[in-house]
């Protein structure tokens, strides 16, 4: 049976797998910073929120992508991602790595839009931008996570990051999207 013509060059559908990918290079990665947050420094509050919050969501916006995809009648593929070994000595270590990762993966997705832009696929850029914006409230989640935790304890004092831990909750303006989107 035959199927319907991609609507998608090569080009960017290689461009869009490679975005799904690193959403689960985030996943696994906060994934790993999370255990250590709960199980070293007893940030259980964090834990909890970003766990749902972050960490379940990214490969909830793969699938967002991957959706997109298909409607364009192009088949996704689900890069390999490696394991998630890194060690932090602080969780202000780790918190600094995910921003760093999340405003990465913002400029990632800016040069797909770039790309989109060039090849005139208006649809696929709109998509992106759509994304995009979805996107940058992350990384402000993750700049208010790291001002609190700087602020209450700049060399990672174990009282300052339980008071971190109590008010946490303030610097999320992203929703749980993993219980229902």
């Amino acid at each position: 049976m035959e199927t319907g013509k991609e609507r998608i060059t090569k080009e960017i559908a290689d461009r869009l797998s490679f975005l799904v990918g690193e959403c689960f290079k985030i996943n696994r990665d906060a994934d790993r910073g999370l255990i250590l947050c709960e199980v070293r420094f007893k940030l259980l509050n964090f834990e909890k929120i970003f766990h749902t919050r972050v960490a379940h969501a990214a490969p909830l916006l793969a699938d967002r992508i991957t959706s997109y995809a298909s409607k364009r009648n192009v088949e996704s593929v689900y890069p390999d991602t490696v394991g998630g070994y890194k060690d932090y000595q602080s969780p202000l270590e780790f918190f600094d790595y995910m921003l760093e990762e999340f405003n990465r993966f913002e400029d990632e997705i800016c040069d797909v839009i770039d790309v989109c832009a060039l090849e005139k696929d208006h649809a696929t850029k709109q998509f992106l931008q759509g994304f995009l914006s979805t996107w940058t409230e992350y990384v402000a989640t993750m700049n208010n996570i790291c001002d609190l935790a700087y602020s209450y304890a700049p060399n990672s004092e174990p009282l300052g990051l339980q008071l971190f831990d109590n008010n946490v909750e303030h610097c999320f303006t992203i929703q749980d999207i993993s219980a229902g989107d």
